[in-house]
């Protein structure tokens, strides 16, 4: 089995989650993943715990638990899932502008690993 593993410095990982997100978040817009799709990628429980104890911003980690909800809103209130994925677009965005500027000057590391 083979696994790429991206590693970050943390000094950029906000913005680089915040990417993440929006591609998430993109792709449910526009019903090129599900729901279910976009929890195993990144609206998890846990990874709101990794974040807090990474000590990334507080409004990432809210996200983060906001689109843990999505399932919800989508069993309870159906008409309001396009607007929620909007926000929750919107919030990360506003993330991304308040985020250091890294450039190209990322600190990164991609890995191969063979299992």
């Amino acid at each position: 089995m083979m696994k790429v593993s991206y590693s970050i410095d943390k000094d950029q990982s906000d913005q680089f989650i915040s990417f993440l997100i929006l591609g998430v978040l993109y792709s449910l817009k526009h019903k090129l993943i599900s729901i279910d799709d976009a929890e195993g990628f990144i609206f998890m429980p846990s990874v709101a715990q990794i974040l807090c104890k990474a000590q990334l911003p507080n409004e990432l980690i809210d996200i983060i638990e906001s689109g843990c909800e999505l399932d919800d809103i989508v069993d309870l209130v159906p008409e309001k899932i396009d607007n929620s994925i909007k926000e929750l677009m919107i919030k990360t965005m506003s993330v991304l502008k308040n985020s250091k500027k890294v450039g190209r000057l990322l600190d990164k590391k991609i890995n191969i690993i063979m299992e």
